[in-house]
């Protein structure tokens, strides 16, 4: 556990924390450097002196005027923020950098209690980005293409790659850190394209959803999704490496997806986006624009395709432009598991 001296010591320590990776540290370093301009401009911390009672005393409320702060200030830049999923990005920076924190003697409970909070709560912080994006008239970042056969082809190439590494025992070691996301990160984009769903349907899933027998995904508590043999090839073992970090690291979670390191959970949407530059992407809307259309081509209604994916109609509406979609209801019954 390090004593930070000031604010600069507690963000060159946590930048260093992550590998020194020339990606991630860009990432990283212009959001966490905007907090603290936020917290020395809008805050008064005084970047010389002892920063814990500054840093324990943070609410769910200065996150909200750092998102704003973060906004008015990139608009003086050629890079401003305009998208939802900007701001989420730097508020998923913020929150890795408040765990870091916390795991180095500046805890801060209650703060970090409002990450993980729902969204129906008005003080979680999924709320309050909601609500920022409406003042701040941020914009969903539409328009992805769904991916095309040769994306599709590099993308499965790069899958399979990252599921024949050998990680396990380096994992739990403490190395092979970068590969294990990399990892991770290849099982949230199958997912995704097995299934079409939206980003932040990921973090709802469990480990009691996965059911190897009947060979399905639980969505929501009421669809049941067929998965691929690949696929569940992979998530058998990941679930066994899973097992082996949750032990060691006593973590009491039944989240799928989880981190030996990163608190933040999954925690790792920064490299998801790393991952897909592999093959000149960086959303995750194409790819689960891709499944969305599979799904129509074979009638799937609408109405079912968008409470499986939480996708707006927007994204709907592009797909629609792709295909003869023609709807049978007969799919409702097939995915639907309980009568609501």
């Amino acid at each position: 556990m390090k004593k930070f001296v000031n604010i600069n010591d507690a963000i060159d320590s946590f930048l260093k924390s992550i590998n020194n990776d020339r990606e991630k540290d860009r990432t990283y370093k212009s959001r966490v450097l905007s907090f603290m301009d936020y917290l020395i401009d809008e805050k008064d911390v005084d970047i010389r002196n002892d920063i814990y009672t500054d840093l324990e005393s943070l609410s769910h409320l200065d996150i909200k005027q750092s998102m704003k702060y973060y906004i008015s200030t990139s608009r003086l830049n050629p890079r401003k923020v305009n998208t939802i999923e900007a701001l989420k990005l730097y508020v998923s920076v913020v929150q890795s950098f408040i765990l870091f924190l916390a795991d180095n003697g500046v805890p801060n409970d209650k703060l970090i209690a409002k990450f993980s909070l729902s969204e129906t709560d008005k003080s979680s912080i999924t709320s309050i980005i909601e609500e920022v994006s409406v003042e701040e008239k941020l914009r969903e970042k539409m328009g992805k293409n769904p991916l095309t056969e040769e994306e599709q082809k590099r993308l499965k190439k790069l899958i399979a790659k990252c599921f024949n590494n050998s990680l396990g025992p380096k994992i739990l070691e403490g190395k092979r850190l970068s590969g294990y996301r990399s990892y991770l990160s290849s099982i949230i984009i199958n997912i995704i394209l097995e299934t079409g769903v939206k980003y932040k349907v990921i973090k709802t899933i469990t480990t009691d959803n996965i059911n190897f027998e009947t060979r399905t995904l639980l969505l929501h508590d009421k669809y049941s999704i067929p998965l691929s043999e690949e696929l569940l090839v992979q998530l058998k073992r990941y679930l066994e490496i899973r097992d082996e970090v949750v032990s060691r690291r006593n973590i009491n979670s039944n989240t799928l997806f989880i981190h030996p390191t990163d608190r933040s959970n999954p925690g790792i949407n920064i490299y998801v986006t790393e991952f897909l530059r592999r093959i000149g992407r960086t959303d995750t809307i194409g790819i689960s624009k891709t499944k969305i259309i599979d799904f129509m081509v074979i009638g799937v209604p609408e109405i079912l395709i968008k409470d499986i994916t939480k996708f707006d109609k927007d994204v709907l509406s592009d797909c629609k432009k792709l295909v003869d979609y023609k709807e049978e209801n007969s799919f409702i019954n097939e995915y639907l598991i309980k009568n609501f």
